[in-house]
């Protein structure tokens, strides 16, 4: 006898007189009687969170409810029809006895077996995703349980179905997840703070698969979402979020971290633009870096008070200043616009 099965059987004439499921073990969700030799005179006892089905050559009688049942040609006008027994007569017949669980199974566990490997949409970065959850099941429509998945088990657990949907459950996962980051723009990296939202919809993203089989999905728990630490992928991109937040944090994007470090240079580079800093075009410069204006030098070219480019004298003087200005545009300090502006000044 299997462990948490109990029955009770008496036989008259090699036939059953009592079928009966007592089990114990909750994860247990279909069992077949063992034993196929029935009469009109056996009782079929179904308790209240099971309901029985007789299986006759494929032809399927009931669900029988909770309650005793007797297996009387009156009741059950197939076995007239599909055993040849006369209609009220008393005598055995063959057909198998499905019991099938309607209690709840909570705490099956899902998980992916490997990362699923999805497009971050934010960053367009692929990045391995492992998921975990739990979720809860529950026999809606026994006869298509019993015809499309269990077949000729003598017994189906709910740990056997999860072994089966795992598969189904991993693409479907990765579909739902995969359409959510695009439509809303979620960062993979932030998807841990949507595991109540997708939680809540992923009965209605996967019932379809298990409505097939006569189960409903009852709940499905995301318990988490991340990426492995030690992926290459995932190590480059947290560099690269680590430097953009140091700079948010000093207020400034990288063109202007670029123009300190060329302003640093300038400033003590007699031969390149030691002339643009001596006429106080460099302090000035700084200054509006420093405020964050990323068009500093048309700003400082601009206002009224801005100190003026001095009128070269000769034409080695001009030479001298355009080849300074040049640099600067090259070390992308000015823009074409404000490179050609002082440049028309320096020639005037």
């Amino acid at each position: 006898m299997p462990a948490g099965i109990g029955l009770m059987t008496e036989t008259r004439m090699d036939a059953v007189d009592f079928v009966k499921w007592d089990t114990t073990n909750p994860r247990l969700i279909v069992w077949k009687f063992p034993s196929d030799q029935l009469a009109t005179w056996t009782q079929l006892i179904v308790n209240d969170s099971q309901q029985a089905w007789l299986v006759h050559e494929g032809i399927y009688e009931g669900p029988f409810e909770s309650g005793r049942h007797v297996l009387s040609t009156e009741n059950l006008p197939f076995i007239s029809k599909a055993i040849g027994l006369p209609f009220g007569g008393s005598s055995p017949f063959t057909s198998e006895v499905w019991f099938v669980s309607k209690t709840e199974v909570m705490g099956l566990k899902w998980g992916t077996m490997q990362p699923m490997q999805l497009m971050d949409p934010v960053y367009g970065v692929l990045l391995p995703v492992r998921a975990f959850s739990q979720y809860g099941i529950k026999v809606r429509d026994g006869r298509k349980l019993l015809a499309k998945l269990v077949g000729t088990l003598s017994a189906f657990s709910a740990d056997q179905l999860d072994d089966y949907f795992r598969g189904l459950l991993t693409a479907r996962v990765k579909s739902y997840i995969s359409e959510l980051i695009v439509d809303q723009k979620i960062p993979i990296f932030e998807l841990s703070t949507h595991l109540d939202d997708i939680s809540a919809k992923m009965p209605e993203k996967l019932n379809g698969i298990f409505d097939e089989y006569g189960i409903e999905l009852t709940r499905f728990d995301l318990m988490s979402v991340s990426v492995p630490e030690n992926d290459a992928s995932v190590i480059e991109l947290k560099k690269i979020l680590s430097a953009r937040a140091k700079l948010q944090v000093l207020g400034a994007n990288y063109r202007q971290v670029r123009s300190f470090d060329v302003l640093d240079a300038a400033a003590g580079n007699e031969g390149t633009a030691g002339g643009f800093m001596g006429m106080g075009i460099g302090t000035a410069l700084g200054s509006q870096v420093t405020l964050g204006a990323p068009t500093a030098m048309g700003g400082l070219m601009n206002t009224q008070d801005a100190q003026k480019v001095p009128q070269a004298g000769s034409m080695a003087e001009k030479i001298r200043l355009l080849k300074e200005l040049g640099e600067l545009k090259s070390a992308g300090i000015l823009t074409e616009d404000e490179f050609n502006q002082q440049k028309a000044k320096i020639l005037q």
